[in-house]
């Protein structure tokens, strides 16, 4: 379930209290807590991997870093 909290916007949203916009496929823009970091999905694998583009909206154009974020079980209940 961590997985959609990246990927599915109304439970980002729930998660954030703020406006999101995301997605799964690559070249998709992405923007997180109403527009303060925006970016692009680069790449996802369903429920393991996620990787973006992104940069805070206050940061010079053409500045921008990368984020992997990868998701492995651990057990009943736990993501890691």
């Amino acid at each position: 379930e961590i997985f959609e909290c990246f990927t599915v916007p109304p439970k980002a949203m729930a998660f954030t209290q703020s406006q999101v916009k995301l997605g799964t496929e690559p070249g998709a823009d992405m923007m997180l807590f109403d527009g303060s970091i925006v970016g692009k999905v680069l790449e996802c694998e369903a429920e393991s991997r996620l990787v973006w583009e992104w940069r805070q909206s206050s940061w010079p154009d053409g500045t921008a870093s990368k984020c992997v974020l990868t998701f492995s079980e651990q057990g009943a209940g736990c993501t890691k």
